[in-house]
């Protein structure tokens, strides 16, 4: 591969096997390869990715996922349309792909959702506990089972 130039921040390299420019593009914890084979078209679509995610204001949102709702955050969107999403603002590691079909079926970010849920954990937690508490207390007082007269 043969560095060819910079542009807008992102190095083009020219690979003389497949006869293509290619790039990596990174913005806003989004992070997308491209391969073409004119460098007019790769520039462009460059340009057209430093656009969508220049104007993209990332946000949270409680994806659909069967009868629960699990916090995401939407952190850029790609030219294909799709978009970017994790579990956390901090680390993209592990980020994903959601489409805008599947985004429509997401809920607005309700921090009073989740608090509920949260108190609600802490409830089943205690009651886990004392229940716990309570079968070590019980058996403490059940009579060995006597056999015996059987042996």
């Amino acid at each position: 591969m043969i560095k060819i130039e910079d542009y807008k921040g992102f190095e083009i390299f020219y690979n003389e096997d497949s006869d293509k420019f290619a790039t990596t593009m990174e913005l806003n914890n989004s992070v997308k390869e491209s391969k073409r084979s004119s460098l007019k078209a790769l520039k462009q679509e460059i340009n057209n990715f430093v656009k969508l995610n220049l104007e993209f204001k990332p946000f949270w949102i409680l994806e659909n996922y069967h009868d629960s709702a699990t916090p995401k955050y939407v952190s850029a969107i790609r030219t294909d349309g799709t978009f970017v999403v994790s579990s956390s603002d901090k680390d993209n590691k592990w980020s994903s792909y959601i489409d805008i079909n599947t985004l429509k079926k997401s809920f607005v970010f309700s921090q009073s959702y989740l608090n509920q849920l949260k108190d609600i954990d802490l409830q089943l937690d205690k009651l886990r506990q004392l229940r716990s508490k309570t079968e070590k207390e019980l058996k403490a007082k059940l009579i060995p089972l006597d056999l015996s007269k059987y042996e």
